[in-house]
């Protein structure tokens, strides 16, 4: 999404500014369960992620949605096979969920794996090489980050592919019980 059929490239929109993909509500609800990527049932789990890269503003953009989860998706970096982990930023940040003024606010976001062992590594999130924030969060609550790879490859081992600011940014209202990583519970 943002890309050219070789993966290694953007092509910009026609029309000026363009986001890879944007969900929003209306003014008192908005899409529930959306997944954007994998689906995580174990069956093609691999085949079924995104490349979003090259887009003028931020590669994924929600507001005023429930329950997404993002998962297994590449956001800010070439195909794989075009020039392997090479960067082709979106503009702004790689996923920017910006909720300040939707009602209602989003709530709750998945973004990676949900670790119970079924398709976990494909579950992971690459999101590199963004001009903006890796993910920025302005708002809602109990969001999920866990299992991604942000500011590296693919199979992360370059570490040379950050994103222009944070990698991951949270306000203080998005930050109200939002876990980043494990629970701790030892099982990942």
């Amino acid at each position: 999404i943002g890309l050219n059929a070789a993966g290694s490239g953007y092509i910009r929109h026609p029309g000026g500014m363009d986001t890879g993909i944007g969900i929003q509500g209306g003014s008192s609800s908005g899409p529930t369960g959306t997944i954007i990527g994998t689906n995580s049932d174990g069956a093609y789990d691999g085949d079924e992620g995104n490349l979003i890269s090259g887009n003028s503003n931020s590669g994924i953009w929600l507001a005023g949605q429930q329950g997404t989860l993002i998962a297994g998706n590449t956001i800010g970096l070439s195909a794989p096979g075009a020039k392997g982990s090479a960067k082709v930023p979106n503009g702004g940040s790689g996923i920017w969920i910006n909720t300040t003024s939707a009602i209602p606010p989003a709530s709750p976001v998945w973004i990676g794996t949900n670790g119970d062992d079924i398709s976990d590594a494909f579950e992971r999130n690459t999101i590199s090489g963004n001009d903006g924030d890796g993910i920025k969060i302005e708002d809602g609550g109990e969001h999920t980050i866990a299992g991604n790879f942000i500011g590296l490859d693919f199979d992360g081992s370059n570490s040379n592919l950050g994103n222009g600011a944070n990698g991951i940014y949270l306000t203080a209202t998005a930050a109200t019980m939002t876990l980043i990583g494990t629970n701790g519970d030892g099982v990942y």
